[in-house]
């Protein structure tokens, strides 16, 4: 799987939905082993933070920016 702009809740939906539609036919009730919306709309957030914090954190200092 690539990631690169994309929405990770679309991306997400996505799979949930495929399982939904190819899996639970012969596997009742697989997708209900996803997080719920909530579950996952936290981990989004918390996920997106945590790297975009870590990208800034890890951003050169403006006085080496300048030099």
């Amino acid at each position: 799987v690539a990631v690169g702009d994309e929405n990770p809740k679309e991306l997400i939906s996505h799979f949930v939905n495929a399982a939904r539609l190819a899996i639970d036919p012969d596997a009742p009730g697989f997708s209900d082993g996803f997080l719920t919306p909530a579950e996952t709309d936290e981990l989004t957030r918390t996920t997106y933070l945590k790297v975009h914090e870590a990208y800034i954190d890890n951003d050169p200092a403006m006085e080496e920016v300048l030099t």
